[in-house]
């Protein structure tokens, strides 16, 4: 419409007016398509959260400032506590304790059984202390031998403790490679943030000053529109940028065992063993 009120009056041309409706155009099937991919994600958005398709959301706005992660030593430490990593511990004290218990089975026993109370044939007679009556007896037993069963049993357990061991420690490597490198993604990602930040400040910057000088008449409309083009695509790479180093940042927090929605706060800055 601003081309078209400048071609009335003569202060632009017809090579300016198509360019202009050409960009439209080509701006057109983007924005479309940008409308339906924001559709898509609610619609799914809604089915995840269980509400129904008409359901209003309402989104709260992430943080203005992207968080520093803590050093890679402090999450190491809290992704060794993670729950898969904590059931297979708890797997090796039972077989551990397991083999204690079928170890005791094997050792001398010593019970000791004892009664006292009354013997009578009438009520009356409870009170009279010469119908008392007691017994105490020891046993000592001692399984000492029974074919081998109880090394046996005892060696499997050992053997079960083993591969529980052994899946621990591979799983152990494998979460912390993949906080090495969840780390690493996100603050590769952090350093892509900000300098698409810093590129769509500059082109807002750029923005500005061909308007003012459009305004005096000494840039084109074409300037203009090429530094609005260059100021709009610059502010789209940052808002994808920042956009990934979330999506990094909920993937480092899913390395250490930690919900998205966790602050890095909560983590114990406690160093390696």
């Amino acid at each position: 419409a601003r081309i078209e009120d400048l071609l009335e009056i003569g202060e632009a041309t017809q090579l300016e007016q198509l360019r202009a409706f050409s960009a439209l155009a080509a701006v057109a099937p983007e924005v479309a398509r940008r409308q339906g991919q924001v559709t898509v994600a609610e619609m799914r958005l809604r089915q995840l959260l269980d509400l129904p398709p008409a359901e209003p959301l309402e989104l709260e706005p992430s943080a203005a400032a992207l968080p520093e992660p803590p050093a890679i030593a402090v999450l190491v430490a809290a992704a060794a506590a993670r729950p898969e990593i904590e059931d297979l511990l708890h797997q090796e004290g039972a077989y551990k304790v397991q083999q204690q218990i079928t170890h005791a089975d094997g050792l001398p026993r010593i019970d000791l059984n004892g009664y006292w109370g009354r013997e009578v044939r009438l009520v009356t007679n409870l009170a009279d202390p010469l119908y008392s009556s007691w017994a105490a007896a020891i046993e000592l037993s001692w399984p000492f031998f029974d074919g081998g069963r109880r090394r046996g049993q005892i060696e499997q357990f050992e053997s079960q403790r083993r591969q529980v061991a052994l899946r621990r420690a591979e799983l152990e490597a494998t979460v912390r490679l993949e906080t090495d490198q969840a780390w690493t993604n996100y603050a590769t990602a952090l350093s892509r943030a900000a300098s698409a930040e810093t590129f769509a400040q500059a082109a807002r910057e750029a923005e500005r000053v061909a308007r003012a000088t459009y305004e005096e008449g000494v840039a084109t409309q074409t300037d203009l529109l090429d530094a609005q083009r260059n100021a709009v695509l610059a502010q789209v790479s940052a808002i994808e940028a920042r956009y990934e180093a979330l999506v990094e940042a909920s993937r480092l927090s899913r390395a250490v065992g930690l919900l998205p929605t966790t602050p890095w706060s909560t983590l114990a800055s406690k160093e390696l063993p």
